[in-house]
Order: structure tokens, then sequence, then C-alpha cells
């Protein structure tokens, strides 16, 4: 009886690994940027005129609502636990689950991803299955929606395809609102890649310079 052979296992596939305490992505050990890194490196976001305490105030909040979407999601919210503002711009995610009935792809979403191609790492929020085709989604808590989310839902998009091997359809941003109808935006300009590209290639090329 002959013995079938196994194919070896390829030994320097890419690893990645995310601290999240510090928001840091290694790729095979070396530190890679995130898209908020390079945005802001770059200038495409300026927290500086925020007062810090409201800074820190917005990302708990953020942090806790992502947090309990994610559960929820994955069937394991404790409704009970939520209060307060989170209460609030969690009621807004049920009525726009409501109304259009997502099938949310828990096993790619709010995971760490990398493009070991353009070398960046992202925590995309939502990756979902719903009329129109695959989409990739960012949530925000904001009063108004930067138009960086863009080039952020296009560089999820790049991460999940090169991970996952997927085809996304749209990208989508969507704005919480406490205990309202979210305001849905979609982005399907075709200059939003070669846009991000260039950033990261402009991130790089400054790291370069130094």
């Amino acid at each position: 009886m002959k013995h079938q052979q196994r194919e070896a296992m390829p030994t320097n596939l890419p690893e990645l690994k995310f601290i999240e305490e510090s928001h840091t992505y290694l790729l095979n050990g070396i530190k890679i940027p995130s898209f908020s890194q390079i945005a802001q490196d770059l200038g495409l976001v300026d927290l500086s005129r925020i007062n810090p305490a409201d800074l820190e105030y917005k990302r708990q909040v953020g942090t806790a609502v992502h947090k309990a979407i994610f559960l929820y999601n994955a069937g394991k919210l404790d409704m009970d636990s939520l209060e307060g503002v989170v209460a609030e711009y969690f009621k807004s995610w049920e009525l726009f689950c409501k109304l259009y009935q997502p099938k949310i792809l828990t096993e790619h979403s709010e995971k760490p991803i990398c493009s070991v191609k353009w070398r960046y790492g992202v925590t995309p929020d939502i990756l979902m299955e719903v009329k129109g085709g695959l989409t990739v989604m960012e949530l925000k808590c904001v009063s108004a929606m930067s138009p960086v989310t863009a080039i952020q839902t296009q560089a999820q998009r790049v991460a999940l395809e090169e991970t996952y091997g997927l085809k996304i359809k749209q990208r989508w941003g969507l704005q919480l609102k406490p205990n309202v109808m979210p305001t849905l935006t979609g982005y399907d300009s075709l200059s939003d890649d070669i846009n991000w590209k260039s950033c990261v290639n402009v991130w790089y090329l400054k790291q370069e310079m130094k």
C-alpha cells in the first residue's frame, strides 16, 4: 500500500500580531502603520483642536458601542448591561438592522488584519451581506461624518479582499445617532483606491526621508 506524501507547509507565511493596548500591528515581527496612524501623520485627521478630556470620553463611548454591537451580532450581548449613551447609540444600530436585515459575518468583523502587499493594518468594523452584495461598513458615533471615511473603508476593502480572497461590492459609513435611525453614506468613487494607495506610498516615503 502506497503512502501518500503530504505537501510541505510553506514556512514563510506572513504572521500578523496585534497589540490592542497600543493599537500596534506587527507583520512578521516588524511594526506596520495602521490606517489611523497614516491618516493622522499625513494630516488627513487632525485631533489637536479637540479637548483631550472630550476626546477620551468619545473614545470610551465609541469603544463601548462597538463592543456592544459586536457581542449583539455574535448573539452574546446581555441587553441588561446596556445603559446611558451606549444604550442610546445601540438603539440606532437596532433600527438599522430592522430596516436592512444584514447578515453579519462575525468571523471577519472587528478582527485585526493587514495588507501584506501594501504593509498596513486595519480592523474593519462590520463585514456583512445585504441587498447589493458583500459590504464593508465603518461605524461612527460622531456629530458629522468625515470625508476620510471614504478612504478608510477602501483601506479595509483592500485588506479584506487580500486576506480572505473576497469580492466586496459596497463600502458604507454608518453614523449612529442616539435613539434614532442612523445616517447611511455609500462610497463608490474609483479614486478612493488611488488616493488610499498614494497615502500609503507617501507615508513610507516620509519614513525613508527621516
